[in-house]
Order: structure tokens, then C-alpha cells, then sequence
């Protein structure tokens, strides 16, 4: 299989980016024209946007065929076709993880995903939607070669597809996909297939998987009391306390019904919570108000049929998953009839820890490309979604003020579009022979010295500090491009700053750092007359990375002082007399003062040019010392130098009440909340940093925290015991959540 060149992977990450947006909404199909490029810079209403000029440059090249819009389960997918070739993709969505908390990472990534390894109703649903709509008889990819990407959840989707398909896409893109378990008996295909019978409502499949007479007449006793409202989720817990009082209380399978009742009510109540939460306190949005009544998860045959189907499967342990999210996926072979897989390229931000992106199992290849480094984490987070998952009893992550107290955001596709949009513009520079995979580690190189930034990550516990970011990496090598393209004069009042606050890099109209400015610039240096010659292969130039000998190199090469003068990441090398000539004329006085250096040396000193050099060099050295503290130079393996959060270490032990389920959790009086907070941070520091799922079964946390709570009563380390948060029948063995980026 042949990686996806630059310009390759950008497509398809737009396309993924207009598959986040709601295209489809209130029955109006905003597929093409002044409709679509609407929907495209409104997006998903969060972070995941085009600027008005991406916009209206999709639009030209891509028309939409089909959106499948949220269903109960929250799938979404959209098919795409290419207005040239007729090229057609299909995107499946990424978790909504503010507006849709409760189907998408509650009841998706949470109690499917994370316990069972795969997204049974999503997948459900994008099977349907595939089968029964696109590839049916006069469907749209019926007999159609096709290519299939997908984000985060959408990776997991995409992998799924593959497996239920084997032959039907042509090449696989996910952009930090999460993985998928592993099927242990049968196939996913007849998994799935007794899962739809299931969710359906054949209580005949159920009955027989349950084998047990009299756990399948409460089963369909409390059915039919949820159904007609005699029951609520509680009451139905209740009854089953009541009908097993005699036999020693709840057990077996019984207790996992018991344990779903009450995954229901969470559900049923995040989905109304969240609708509370505002975005900021200079930002009242917030989430959007998902009612009941679309959400599968609330129907006690689809709850069944998760567990059940689940008996059929497994995900990735615990323990794996935490080595995975700080090294490396774990992979798993491919059936060579399966050319789906064959062809399958898993794109992920080449940062440290990869949660989502390293979580579970994964097929196909590897890619790595660099990003601006984020804050890990930022606005204490931490400490909010302790207090807030010990209110609740329920790991809560999705706090009041949202907008600035969160966790993952190198997890962003528009991390990844922005930068392979820079990427691929100074690929564009080079002959189309030279554009692959050596030229690629040179463009790589350059982004790794453009700045001399480290991220620094915001406050955990305590405050409000967003953290530094390597903010500038992007425009400062936009900037050095349009001083070479556009001239130095014209390109100074088109600057870039970048930002290097923690929680910016979505942000679309800052006037020196935003979005909108930026693809601006890029569209200005793309539509100059010097990349235009370059990109049809008119004019030759080579790209290669600063060295020490430029201060002496300037003296003769025109790239090398340009590179000084501009303070470039990069030196561009003329393959030409026709190419220095293109420059020469948008430089003007600048290439004069330079090429009569021979007779006039004091118009470009020799001092002038060590000192620049300098100045280079350390403005593309990393330094512990930089103020704004991401390593720019890769760590072993390729990965940038991950920094630690706060650490912790956890002791697990069951306990339960006399009837065999866990003891219901105890609010701690006011008083002893500061000591109650605290003692659910190691479960929330860990489910963020180690894309573990909290074990509600745990009751002691050794934590070690820095900066430690000012509390008397939660001070240094110290072993800090509680009731369980939630009940639960085991620990679970699961692994990582989808990762919960807008």
C-alpha cells in the first residue's frame, strides 16, 4: 500500500472537517452553493469550522451527494463526490462531545466502546444507512469505487466499515481515530446481525441468551413498566432488590440489569444536565438540549443488546491502555482478502500522549504528522470534574465554563488541516517528482524549528491559567513564505503573530492570529505569480533548513540572506537563473543592497550577517528557558517529550453491600467536601490522562498532586478513602473512551 502524499491527506482532512458540520438540518439539505458554505463556516458550532475562504474553496471542488444526520444512536456520515473526476468519500462524524454528551460519549464511548470494544449502535446504524441507502440497487455507490475517512469516534466507524465490508473502500483515512476491540466468538458481521434482532425487540434472542426463566420475566416485567411509565429507572432498581431479597440479593446477570437501569438514568440525566452548563462567563451558550425521545440508549432492548452482544467481544485491558496512550498502538495482522484494511492509514498529531489515537486495537499504517503543541490540560479542569463527578457519582468531564477548563486539545482536526495546509504549501515549491516522502521529513524539519516555543500546560486543580502553547509555529512560516512570494514590503502588512495561549488555537477572528487571517495570507501566497510557477513546475526550487554556515553562505546565495533577513525556518535554493530572476524583481531594493555587497561590503556588513544568524538560531532553538513552555525536537520513537500531569496512583478493592452490590455512595457533609473533591481527582486525572475508564469499584487513591490542595485535610500525598461513586457489578476491563474533541 502507498502512503497518501501531503496534498492527499489535506483532502481528505477537509472533507472530514465538512462532515463535522450539520449539513442537513431541520429537513433542509444545505449541500451545495451559498447554503453549504454557510454550513461549512458555522461547522459544528464549536471548534470544528471552515474560515469563509476554505469555504468557498470546497465548494468549488466538492459537491454533497447524501448527510445521514444524528440518529437516536448519534451516527452521522456524509458522502461527498468531487465536481472535476467524480471522486466520491465517505465521512463518518466524531464525537459531539458538548452538544451530544449523552448519546455520543456517555452511551457510545463510555458503556459500548470503552466496555465492550466496539460502538454497537453506531455501527448499526452506519451499516443500515450504507447497505440499505448508498450502495442499494440505484444508490449512489452502488457498483462505486470509493474512499472512506473518519475522526476519533468516526476512526473507530471507519474501521468497523472495513470489517464488515472487506472490499468495498478503495483507501481508509481516520485522523486520530480510536481503534476497536476484537470479536471472540463468531463474527462481527453475525454479532451485529443478532444485536439488530435484539435492539428490535425479539425478546424471544433475548430470553435465550439470558437461559434464565425467571431473570427473563423480571426482564420483561420492568420492559413493559418503563414502556407505560409505571416504572422509572430507580423504581425498576427497586424491584429488583425486592424480587432477589429471598436469594441473597442481586447477582449475575440479574446485577448487570440492575447496573443498566442505572447507566439509563445517567444517561437520561446528563442529557438534561448539560443543557445547564454555559460555554463562559463572557460566553452564555451552551450545550444543545437532546430529549429523551431520540436517544437509543434509553430503551431497555437496546441496553440488552449492548450487554449481550458485548458477551461476544472484548476490548483492550486497562493496564495496555495506559502504556498505549504514552507509546505505541497496538496493531493486529490483516487478512489478506480484506483490501479494505490493506489500505488503511491511521493519520495522528505527532504529540505525547495519544489517547484516542492509540487506544484499543488498530489495523493498517501509521502516519504521523506535526502540530502545534497544546496544553494538556487547562482552567483547572481537574479539580471541576472531581467536584463535579463526586456531586453527580459519575465521572463527569463536561464542566460549567467549558470553554476554558479542558483537557486533549492536540486531539483537534483543525490542529491537523491547519498544519497540513502548510505543509502542503511548501511542498507546492518543489518540482511534483520531489514531493514525496524525503522531501516530506524536510517540511517536517522546518515545522520543528520555527519555533523556539515549549508548551507549558494550564492550571490543573487551582485557577484559571490557560497554559502556553507553540502557537506560532504555523504563522511563522507562513510569514518567511510570504516575504519570499509576495516581497518583504507586501508582506509586512499581512504578518501573522500566532498565539501561544493555551485554548486559541480554534479561534477564528483575532486580527493578528485567527483563523480567518490566516487562510487569508495562504490563499494570497497560493494566488502569487512566484508559487503559481513553482507549483506547474515552471520555476525549480529546493527547500532544506537553516545551518551554521549561513552567515557565510549569504555572501553568495541569495536564499541564504533571505532566509536571514526574513528570520526563515527555511532557506529556499534556486534551481534557476528564471527563478532568482522572479525573486530578484519582488525584492527590489532589498536583492540590489545585497548582490553590490561586493563592491559596497558595508551595505550588508559582515557583523550584520553573524549577528542574524544568531538571532536564527535562537529563535529556532528550543530552550527550557522559553517563556512559552511542546518540545520541538522529536523524542525517541517520534513522538514529542511528553509532559506529565499531575501523578497518581491507584489501589482498587470491591465492596458491596449485603445484597452483593456495591454500597450506594455517601455525600460527605459540606465540611468534609474538601476532602471528598479531592479524593475523586486520581479517577478523573486518570480517565483524562490515560484514556482509562474510572473503575467504580475503586475506594482508596494514593494520590500524589503538585501543586497540592491548600486544605489541611488534603495535603502532600496521602491515601484518601471514599464510598464508591457509582455501583457497579466488577471493575471494568476496558479501555479508553472516544476522545471527547468538538
Amino acid at each position: 500500500m502507498t502512503t497518501p502524499t501531503t496534498a492527499e491527506l489535506l483532502k481528505y482532512a477537509d472533507l472530514q472537517m465538512a462532515a463535522e458540520a450539520f449539513l442537513k438540518t431541520l429537513g433542509a439539505e444545505n449541500y451545495s452553493g451559498d447554503a453549504l458554505k454557510a454550513a461549512l463556516v458555522r461547522g459544528n458550532d464549536h471548534s470544528s469550522k471552515f474560515t469563509q475562504t476554505q469555504a468557498e474553496e470546497f465548494e468549488k471542488n466538492w459537491k454533497v451527494l447524501d448527510q445521514k444526520a444524528n440518529t437516536k444512536t448519534g451516527f452521522s456520515g456524509t458522502l461527498f463526490q468531487n465536481r472535476t473526476n467524480g471522486e466520491l468519500v465517505l465521512s463518518m462524524r466524531s464525537t459531539e462531545f458538548i452538544d451530544d454528551a449523552a448519546r455520543d460519549n456517555q452511551a457510545t464511548n463510555n458503556l459500548e466502546i470503552r466496555k465492550t470494544g466496539f460502538a454497537w449502535g453506531q455501527i448499526s446504524d452506519m451499516q443500515d444507512w450504507y447497505k440499505n441507502t448508498l450502495a442499494k440497487t440505484g444508490g449512489p455507490l452502488e457498483g462505486k469505487s470509493f474512499s472512506l475517512t473518519g475522526y476519533s469516534l468516526g476512526g473507530h466507524l471507519a474501521t468497523a466499515f472495513n470489517l464488515l465490508n472487506p472490499t468495498a473502500a478503495s483507501q481508509t483515512v481516520t485522523f486520530n481515530g480510536a481503534g476497536v476491540g476484537q470479536i471472540t466468538q463468531g463474527t462481527l458481521n453475525q454479532a451485529l446481525d443478532e444485536f439488530n434482532l435484539m435492539r428490535g425487540g425479539d425478546t424471544v434472542l433475548i430470553a435465550a441468551k439470558l437461559n434464565d426463566s425467571v431473570l427473563t420475566g423480571h426482564y420483561n416485567a420492568i420492559r413493559t413498566g418503563l414502556a407505560n411509565a409505571s416504572m422509572t429507572y430507580t423504581s425498576a432498581q427497586t424491584y429488583l432488590d425486592n424480587a432477589y431479597s429471598a436469594t441473597g440479593g442481586v447477582s449475575g446477570k440479574a446485577l448487570e440489569l440492575w447496573q443498566m437501569l442505572g447507566d439509563m438514568k445517567t444517561i437520561a440525566d446528563l442529557a438534561v444536565r448539560v443543557n445547564t452548563l454555559t460555554a463562559s462567563a463572557t460566553d452564555s451558550s451552551h450545550p444543545d438540549l437532546v430529549a429523551a425521545t431520540v436517544i437509543a440508549a434509553l430503551n431497555l432492548d437496546y441496553r440488552m443488546a449492548v450487554y449481550l452482544s458485548g458477551q461476544s467481544s472484548k476490548s483492550a485491558a486497562i493496564i495496555s491502555g495506559a502504556v498505549q496512550a504514552y507509546g505505541s498502538k497496538a496493531m493486529l495482522g490483516i487478512p489478506v482478502t480484506n483490501t479494505a484494511l490493506l489500505n488503511q492509514f491511521d493519520v495522528v498529531a505527532d504529540t505525547s500522549p495519544s489517547m484516542v489515537a492509540n487506544s484499543q486495537w488498530h489495523y493498517g499504517k501509521n502516519v504521523r504528522v506535526t502540530i502545534e503543541d497544546q496544553p494538556l490540560y487547562r482552567g483547572g479542569i481537574v479539580l471541576s470534574a472531581a467536584d463535579q463527578s463526586w456531586d453527580y457519582g459519575n465521572v463527569e468531564l463536561l464542566v460549567d465554563g467549558y470553554a476554558n477548563k479542558d483537557f486533549g486539545d492536540t486531539h483537534s482536526l483543525v490542529l491537523l488541516q491547519d498544519s497540513l495546509n502548510v505543509q502542503n504549501t511548501l511542498l507546492q515549491l518543489l518540482p511534483p517528482d520531489q514531493r514525496g516522502s524525503t522531501a516530506q521529513g524536510v517540511v517536517r524539519a522546518i515545522l520543528n524549528v520555527a519555533s523556539n516555543l515549549v508548551k507549558t500546560n494550564g492550571d490543573a486543580l487551582f485557577g484559571s491559567g490557560q497554559g502556553k502553547a507553540e502557537g506560532n509555529v504555523l504563522e511563522n512560516t507562513l510569514n518567511a513564505l510570504a516575504d519570499l512570494v509576495l516581497g518583504p514590503v507586501a508582506a509586512k502588512a499581512l504578518r501573522l503573530t500566532g498565539s501561544t495561549d493555551g485554548g486559541t488555537w480554534a479561534d477564528i477572528g483575532d486580527e493578528n492570529s485567527g483563523r480567518t487571517r490566516f487562510y487569508n495570507l495562504l490563499k494570497q501566497i497560493q494566488d502569487s505569480s512566484l508559487f503559481k510557477k513553482a507549483a506547474n513546475g515552471t520555476l525549480t526550487l529546493q527547500l532544506a533548513t537553516p545551518t551554521s554556515e549561513l552567515a557565510t553562505l549569504a555572501r553568495t546565495d541569495f536564499g541564504a540572506y533571505a532566509a536571514l533577513y526574513s528570520l526563515s525556518p527555511f532557506v529556499l535554493k534556486f534551481g534557476t537563473s528564471a527563478a532568482e530572476a522572479e525573486v530578484k524583481a519582488l525584492w527590489g531594493n532589498i536583492y540590489t543592497d545585497w548582490a553590490t555587497t561586493d563592491t559596497h561590503p558595508s551595505t550588508v556588513s559582515d557583523q550584520w550577517l553573524k549577528d542574524r544568524a544568531a538571532l536564527l538560531e535562537r529563535k529556532t532553538t528550543t530552550t527550557s528557558a522559553t517563556p512559552a513552555t511542546t518540545a520541538a525536537s522529536p523524542a525517541p520513537g517520534g513522538q514529542k517529550t511528553p509532559t506529565a500531569m499531575p501523578s497518581t496512583t491507584c489501589t482498587t478493592k470491591k465492596t458491596s453491600s449485603g445484597n452483593g452490590k456495591k454500597a450506594p455512595p455517601t455525600r460527605p457533609s459540606s465540611a468534609a467536601k474538601p476532602l471528598a473533591a479531592p479524593a475523586t481527582w486520581c479517577l478523573v486525572v486518570r480517565a483524562m490522562t490515560q484514556a482509562l475508564p474510572v473503575v467504580p469499584t475503586m475506594t482508596a487513591c494514593t494520590v500524589a498532586l503538585a501543586p497540592t490542595p491548600t486544605s489541611s485535610a488534603a495535603t502532600g500525598a496521602k491515601t484518601l478513602c471514599a464510598t464508591p461513586m457509582a455501583k457497579a457489578a466488577s471493575p471494568s476491563t476496558a479501555t479508553a473512551l472516544a476522545w471527547p474533541r468538538p
